[in-house]
């Protein structure tokens, strides 16, 4: 009897909370829940670091635990699946010292299943348009709001050949500046790079036969021509170089044998004056100088008519 009566008006009682501020929002997208807690205290200052403890009641009566989080000062969030439509009741706990928080949220039906009914104002406005140039306002199909029948849309011509045709500004920048673009690239490639279209005739030449079957007689003729020409000329080149073919003589041998015999007498005296002691210079005078000049001169000469003789 005392514990149960105590219990009670402790329960009763107004709690001995701490001052501060909480504020519950819920957001449905997706098949999904999400409770945002915003906690600020004493002077709108956050309240960081509290361990909310939250638990769940789902329309069928199950209950489920929630986990928060927290994303950023003195917000915290936490986000479950919605398996069914209905109510979702849930109960919050920020700590020691602050007071339950209860929130709930109801999850509709698909939007497929809403039953919209027909906009007869907005359809009424539609049609009373008179279009530009045009021969008066549009016509409303009575299928639209009775269903009865499809004679009246059957019967009914949407295409209005009277009707001005739509216009629309679109920039040119991106056309021009690609255009540009592709000008430079072709400039700079027909100035550097030298190009030659001797290739496509022969190519052509070379498919036409091959699709016709035929080879191409203007090119067997030339390959002929060439072939026959190359032998010529190199029948040419054996006969001139038998030409130019030297065969030594009698008198050629004999020439050979005496500038062989003149060479070694030269070397032998070279020998002998590099074995004799060098002579004494002897001082020349004008006259004497002229005389020896004068004589090396006669012997060159001399010299020179024995070599003619031989």
């Amino acid at each position: 009897y005392d514990k149960f009566f105590s219990q009670i008006v402790r329960y009763s009682m107004r709690p001995v909370t701490q001052n501060a501020n909480f504020s519950v929002g819920t957001d449905v997208r997706d098949n999904k829940v999400r409770v945002v807690v915003t906690a600020l205290g004493e002077e709108d200052t956050f309240l960081n670091f509290l361990n909310i403890n939250a638990r769940g009641i789902r329309p069928d009566a199950n209950g489920f635990d929630m986990n928060f989080s927290q994303t950023a000062p003195g917000r915290y969030e936490a986000e479950f699946d919605t398996d069914s439509p209905g109510n979702y009741l849930f109960s919050m706990f920020p700590g020691e010292g602050y007071e339950r928080l209860t929130a709930g949220v109801n999850v509709p039906y698909s939007t497929e299943y809403s039953d919209r009914s027909t906009n007869e104002a907005l359809i009424d406005a539609l049609v009373s348009l008179e279009p530009k140039n045009s021969n008066g306002p549009g016509q409303k199909s009575e299928y639209l709001t009775t269903r009865a029948t499809l004679d009246a849309p059957l019967n009914l011509n949407p295409f209005r050949p009277d009707l001005t045709q739509a216009t629309s500004i679109r920039t040119m920048w991106p056309p021009i500046l690609l255009l540009g673009a592709w000008l430079f690239l072709t400039d700079v490639f027909i100035r550097r790079v030298a190009v030659n279209f001797d290739w496509i005739p022969k190519l052509w030449m070379a498919l036409r036969s091959r699709m016709t079957g035929k080879e191409n007689t203007v090119l067997t003729s030339n390959i002929e021509r060439l072939r026959s020409r190359k032998s010529e000329v190199s029948k040419q080149l054996e006969s001139t170089k038998k030409e130019m073919r030297f065969e030594p003589t009698v008198e050629s041998k004999s020439r050979s044998r005496s500038g062989t015999d003149h060479l070694s007498q030269v070397l032998e005296s070279e020998r002998e004056k590099e074995s004799e002691p060098p002579k004494p210079k002897t001082i020349q005078t004008p006259d004497s100088e002229a005389e020896s000049h004068t004589s090396r001169l006669l012997d060159a000469k001399r010299r020179a008519q024995k070599k003619r003789d031989r």
